[in-house]
């Protein structure tokens, strides 16, 4: 029985666990991120052609005929 195994067994997965436990969290920190970006630059291009619409809507219901 080697002294270290005892040791070796017991720390080496609880580091193993907390390293992923890390990646997972910087990932989930990452996707949440890009989510939010996604988002956010949908919502802008949502709002820019709907104001680019309703300028020409505008426009149209403006003009005289």
């Amino acid at each position: 029985q080697c002294p270290l195994q005892p040791f070796a067994t017991n720390v080496f997965p609880v580091k193993v666990k907390h390293f992923q436990m890390k990646v997972v969290r910087t990932l989930h920190n990452k996707c949440g991120a890009l989510l939010l970006l996604l988002l956010l630059c949908t919502s802008v291009f949502i709002l820019k052609t709907t104001a680019i619409l309703y300028h020409q809507s505008l426009g149209w219901m403006f003009q005289p005929s």
